[in-house]
């Protein structure tokens, strides 16, 4: 493996460390809010999914860039972002994510069922209400 995928690797599973325990904290938030109905819960939720679209972003970005070699750029360069990641390029990688617009997940739990197993574990035991 070349250097530039090495460190590539190596950033990937930094970014897959910290959203999952993001994770982690948004499930719990979710069944203290739940069990407390204390609105302080439902905020730090709020920030750590906030927190999580910035690491899933991240990632995206680091893939586009080292790749795909083609990071997108201007005005709407979100969106830009996640429909490229939607798109798998042959022999190089799998979609990263549903097309935007697409038949993807619907609902907090679908999308975190899609993002890691142990969200999805957490929703089908009632977590998410």
């Amino acid at each position: 493996m070349n250097n530039e995928l090495s460190h590539l690797a190596e950033r990937l599973r930094d970014n897959l460390s910290e959203i999952d325990t993001v994770l982690q904290r948004i499930v719990e938030g979710w069944k203290r809010f739940l069990s407390s109905s204390d609105d302080y819960y439902l905020d730090g939720v709020a920030l750590n999914l906030h927190g999580l679209y910035s690491g899933l972003e991240r990632t995206f970005e680091l893939v586009a860039e080292v790749i795909d070699g083609d990071k997108p750029g201007g005005e709407n360069w979100h969106w830009a972002l996640l429909k490229q990641m939607s798109n798998e390029i042959p022999q190089v990688r799998p979609a990263g994510v549903p097309e935007p617009g697409g038949r993807g997940p619907r609902t907090l739990g679908g999308v975190a069922a899609v993002l890691t197993p142990r969200i999805g574990q957490a929703d089908r035991a009632g977590c998410f209400g």
